[in-house]
């Protein structure tokens, strides 16, 4: 919900249906400049290292159903903006999607719910604070955050578009050689 963050808080700093733990207020707002596909987008901005937790949003999902997560990030060139999807604990990882580019990249990924009947999008100022819960100096910016189940994805996210290599596999069957040997 409002993954294009055009629907904010009364004081115009929070997109709604979006959770910003207290001690990273500061590091998150939404802004009206320069989004993906509108003027609205979400930046994070953090001008020290300080403990910090991402924005997230909890999902509803069905069991063992396969899912598209479509988000457009950029940074800085010191970040690398990402989102990532978590079960509700935080333990299990579905997808990940970053980026390191200074301009606005739309990227995709399936992931299948397993189990889970739900799970939650974590917006991260940049993918070093999924490992620690620190802010990386800089700025990223989040827009069209989207999470589709693959059946109801539009054909631009990519739900019917399986990764396929760009030419032979030159390394299939080649000898290969260690030196030293392990």
């Amino acid at each position: 919900k409002n993954g294009g963050f055009s629907e904010v808080d009364e004081d115009g700093a929070v997109p709604l249906h979006w959770a910003i733990p207290p001690a990273s207020a500061a590091l998150y707002r939404a802004v009206n400049v320069d989004g993906m596909s509108g003027a609205d987008s979400f930046r994070y901005r953090a001008e020290v290292a300080v403990p910090s937790r991402p924005a997230t949003q909890a999902y509803t999902c069905k069991a063992n159903t396969d899912y598209v997560l479509t988000a457009a990030l950029k940074g800085d060139g010191t970040t690398t903006p990402s989102v990532l999807i978590t079960t509700p604990d935080g333990k299990t990882r579905a997808v990940q999607l970053s980026s390191k580019q200074t301009k606005w990249k739309r990227l995709q990924a399936r992931f299948n719910s397993g189990g889970a009947t739900q799970f939650v999008v974590q917006l991260l100022g940049s993918a070093e604070m999924s490992r620690k819960p620190v802010a990386t100096v800089g700025s990223s910016w989040f827009d069209d955050v989207q999470v589709y189940s693959q059946a109801d994805a539009p054909p631009e996210a990519g739900a019917d578009t399986p990764f396929t290599a760009p030419g032979p596999n030159l390394a299939l069957h080649a000898p290969y050689k260690l030196t030293p040997p392990p």
